[in-house]
């Protein structure tokens, strides 16, 4: 699966060119309020190089908006 204009290949090499990878997990916690209740979160993760941080917010836009 791409993101956008980029199909799975050309994103994945993007990817691996500028970043050290981009990561997602879930994580659920038990609400403050109501231990009954669990409060939902996608966590993201990446990291890059300073120069490549405009390029690794891109990659992210991308996957979120197309």
């Amino acid at each position: 699966m791409g993101a956008g204009s980029l199909d799975y290949k050309e994103q994945s090499q993007k990817i691996e060119r500028y970043t050290g990878g981009l990561g997602m997990g879930v994580h659920l916690s038990p609400a403050a309020s109501n231990i009954q209740v669990y409060e939902q979160a996608l966590h993201l993760s990446s990291f890059c190089l300073t120069k490549n941080l405009t390029e690794m917010f891109s990659l992210w836009t991308d996957i979120f908006t197309q």
